[in-house]
This record gives structure tokens, sequence and C-alpha cells, in this order.
């Protein structure tokens, strides 16, 4: 199984950047499947200096009908759009 991915947003919070976090458009090129994936890479820089690793595979649908809409979430949108108007768009 291979699987493409395009960067749709990230984000680096914190005096070192201790939370950062990335979205990706991903295509599964045995299935045909589109997802978004969700990586985060998250240190405790005031207390333990634990860290939180991870990511999470999400649903098209779960995605976009999340309520608040993200950085990543208004990026999809406007790929989805540049679809129908005819193409990307700077």
């Amino acid at each position: 199984m291979s699987v493409l991915k395009r960067e749709l947003a990230r984000s680096a919070k914190g005096p070192v950047s201790s939370n950062e976090d990335w979205w990706y458009l991903c295509r599964d090129t045995a299935t045909g499947n589109v997802f978004v994936v969700h990586e985060w890479a998250h240190t405790d820089v005031t207390k333990s200096g634990k860290s939180d690793v991870g990511s999470t595979h999400i649903e098209l649908s779960n995605f976009l009908a999340e309520t608040r809409p993200s950085a990543a979430q208004v990026e999809l949108r406007r790929l989805i759009g540049s679809l129908v108007d005819g193409g990307p768009r700077p």
C-alpha cells in the first residue's frame, strides 16, 4: 500500500515550537480512498518534559463536518472549490 500526501496546513505554538501539528490530504493508491491525516508532536516544556507524538486518520466527511473551521479545513474547501472553478488559484 502506498499513500500519497499533500500538506494542507501546519501550526507551531509555544516558546520553542513545543506544539506542532500538520494536516495532510492523503490518497491510498491501492484503494483510491481519500482522507485527512493529522500528525502532531507536543512537548510540555514547562513541567515534566513529556512528549505526545501521534497521528490520526480522519474520513473526509467527518473532517469537513467539524464545526470549528481550521486552517486545514479552509484549505481543503479551497482545493475542492478549485476543481469546480477550473483550477487552483494562488
